[in-house]
């Protein structure tokens, strides 16, 4: 089974292309495909295709802001107090808009007070039937304080769009509330039966808003559906995730789940290493009825803490219960690496990520330039800084995905000599050689002078499955610095940490670790390691090997 999986592993998927894997996910329609065209769908995509800051002034009446006041976001807040909701009157150019219903939205990282830089929701229909703003009923207004650079919804929502998953779409506004200049929003279309209709044959299905930080257990808060009390969609993709035999969990899931969206969500979420996303922290999600396919999608909502740790896993630790379910079934884990192939290399091309985020950033330059223009320097700098995480992104990458391919072959008995290790100087004054010493070719660690930290080390990348590193050791005199717990002589390996450590004298003896690796494929280092204030240590560099236990551990 191994020999098979890597072989499929080391397929070339690049020449697949983004056309097919959206085709068969049944995505090739536009980004908004237009299944309701007329005057209302036009301007609102006039409105997200314009390269200008709305101007957007809020009048709320001295009791709605003392009403507001009261409300502060709170751990499980919207169990204990509902977000109470004011009347506005909203101004837009020669535009007026009154009756207009407003909420204070965001959570822990993103809720700002009324009298702070709040993020807000407005309904423009729920008071005054029909009435738009630029074709919207409803639209949320983010407060990007997790995001100053202002680009990143607007990037990733572009590119879940292409990759054919649903996501609402994003633009920018200034704003003012009863003359206090709160500066720039990301202003985002609302998540409602309107948005559906938009990429939605049938728009009567239950819109699931899962809430802060949970899953799908339960009964879910429904933001829009003919049958919001009905949630048997959902209680049958929860008994899904429990079928143990992973054959009927597929065939189930495969019923009930728009696996090819699902795959493509994952896949741009690690692209874009959205740590706050479903997959990564079961957060920010909304999961949609299409009553048209019986099946349930699953879609991003909030998307501006990107590309925080450029170096995030290709195969990262999955939060969502939808997500380690999927990846558990082999044929899955081999489908989403397909399409993260394909969408790395189809969208997620530097130059033209660069090219949309200075887009973005000019808009908000010029904004700037007439309003603040002491803040463009800074502004830049971040952009920059933003730029930069993409180049590191793309390369971390490229190597991960190349990683598959370099899985070294295990002879018969399950084991494979390591042969290059290169010296690591961590810390004060080690002393790294290599040479013969009583007839064995050595890696000789030692120290110069007082406490240092010296290590042999190599990477390899290992398939899923139990390991054990191991190789001979020689240690003479070796003394851990005073209360240092991690002192002495030691193997071990990314995936494991040190438990014990060898100091003194001892002649040459077998020292292992063993670790497993529970993802699919995962890159590995390994040290032999020196952390001492005196003595010398030695191992047999032939001696070294890796071991696979002939029963793979499968995530």
């Amino acid at each position: 089974m191994a020999g098979e999986m890597k072989k499929y592993w080391k397929r070339d998927y690049a020449a697949t292309g983004l056309a097919t894997i959206l085709g068969i996910a049944g995505c090739v329609k536009p980004l908004v495909p237009g299944l309701h065209a007329g005057e209302s769908r036009r301007v609102r995509d006039a409105l997200f295709e314009q390269n200008q800051v709305l101007h957007i002034e809020i009048e709320i009446p001295e009791p709605g802001i003392e009403r507001l006041r009261q409300y502060r976001w709170q751990w499980n807040s919207e169990e204990a107090q509902e977000r109470p909701k004011v009347k506005v009157v909203v101004r837009e150019g020669t535009e007026t808009f009154k009756d207009v219903s407003l909420h204070l939205k965001g959570a822990a990282g993103s809720f700002r007070s009324i009298d702070d830089k709040p993020a807000m929701t407005l309904n423009f229909d729920r008071h005054v039937r029909g009435q738009k703003f630029h074709g919207l009923d409803k639209l949320s207004l983010n407060n990007s304080v997790q995001d100053p650079t202002l680009c990143n919804e607007r990037l990733a929502r572009q590119l879940f769009l292409e990759a054919g998953v649903p996501v609402p779409r994003a633009t920018h506004a200034r704003v003012t509330l009863n003359g206090r200049s709160l500066g720039l929003y990301v202003l985002v279309e609302g998540y409602n039966r309107r948005f559906l209709r938009g990429h939605f044959e049938d728009d009567s299905g239950n819109l699931y808003d899962g809430g802060f930080v949970r899953d799908i257990e339960g009964p879910m808060a429904v933001n829009s559906g003919e049958l919001p009390e009905d949630q048997s969609d959902v209680e049958g993709l929860n008994e899904a995730l429990q079928l143990s035999n992973l054959v009927e969990r597929e065939e189930r899931l495969r019923e009930l789940l728009d696996l090819d969206r699902f795959l493509n969500h994952l896949a741009l979420d690690v692209i874009l290493v959205n740590w706050d996303g479903y997959h990564l922290n079961r957060n920010n999600f909304r999961v949609f009825s299409d009553r048209s396919r019986a099946k349930l999608v699953f879609m991003p909502h909030g998307l501006d803490q990107l590309l925080e740790n450029p170096e995030g896993p290709i195969f990262p630790n999955y939060q969502g219960r939808v997500t380690q379910a999927v990846m558990a079934i082999p044929a899955m884990q081999e489908a989403y690496f397909e399409r993260l192939q394909i969408l790395v290399n189809d969208l997620f091309d530097v130059p033209r990520i660069h090219e949309r985020i200075d887009g973005i950033a000019e808009v908000i330059r010029r904004d700037l330039m007439l309003n603040d223009p002491s803040a463009i320097s800074k502004y830049l700098d971040r952009v920059g800084s933003l730029k930069d995480k993409v180049v590191q992104r793309y390369e971390i990458l490229q190597r991960q995905l190349d990683g598959p391919s370099k899985v070294p072959e295990f002879d018969p008995a399950g084991t494979v000599r390591l042969t290059e290790w290169a010296p690591d100087r961590f810390f004060g004054k080690p002393k790294l050689e290599t040479g013969e010493h009583e007839g064995h070719q050595a890696l000789t660690l030692t120290t110069e002078e007082g406490t240092s930290v010296g290590r042999w080390q190599t990477s390899v990348w290992l398939e899923a499955g139990d390991y054990e590193l191991a190789g001979l050791v020689k240690i003479d005199g070796v003394e851990a610095g005073r209360g240092d717990p991690r002192g002495g002589v030691a193997l071990w390996t990314s995936v494991r940490r040190i438990r014990e450590r060898q100091t003194g004298s001892q002649d040459w003896a077998t020292q292992q670790v063993k670790f497993t690796v529970r993802q699919p494929f995962q890159e590995v280092q390994l040290f032999c390691e020196y952390r001492a204030t005196q003595g010398t240590a030695w191992v047999d560099a032939q001696s070294l090997q890796l071991k696979r236990s002939p029963t793979a551990s499968r995530p």
